[in-house]
């Protein structure tokens, strides 16, 4: 026979198990007919992505969470980044992209993105008469990947697609 405490505690456990099928069921509904928006996190997530020492600053026009179009998977498309250094010397612009999360790690509430795609990025590189281009390309492609290697959150892409450079 079970006891009252256990009885309880069966019924508690069986309505969050209920619920939590009904939040799977309507978070899938939902993303089948298009994207969520995530403006209201973009403010944080820029602060979030100020990268280290380097000096880079991150800014989003908007975020979407939804399926991505090439496998279905969830995943951010970030419309309007733009990643500038403290001085504006090094400007990079990518009208879309798309950060793949990994699917086990979100089912443990843990973001983390696997793959990361940019549709269309420039970069704009201003510097001075003084220093020869090689030097401040070379310079700027060092200025990023210390401020990418300072971001332990991007540490775990495994793939970083280019598209319509």
């Amino acid at each position: 026979m079970i006891g009252s405490f256990a009885r309880t505690l069966l019924h508690v456990a069986g309505g969050a198990a209920g619920l939590a099928a009904v939040v799977l069921v309507f978070g899938a509904w939902r993303l089948s007919y298009g994207p969520v928006s995530l403006s209201f996190l973009a403010p944080h997530l820029e602060r979030s992505l100020a990268l280290g020492e380097s000096g880079f600053r991150v800014s989003f026009d908007d975020l979407t969470f939804g399926l991505r179009n090439d496998s279905h998977l969830p995943g951010i498309r970030a419309f309007g980044v733009r990643v500038r250094d403290l001085d504006d010397r090094v400007d990079l612009r990518v009208p879309e992209t798309t950060i793949g999360l990994n699917v086990p790690a979100l089912a443990r509430g843990v973001v983390v993105p696997h793959r990361l795609d940019l549709h269309g990025p420039t970069v704009h590189v201003r510097h001075d008469d003084a220093r020869a281009d090689g030097e401040v390309a070379g310079g700027a492609a060092d200025a990023l990947r210390r401020a990418l290697s300072d971001a332990p959150e991007l540490g775990r892409v495994r793939l970083v697609n280019v598209v319509d450079a």
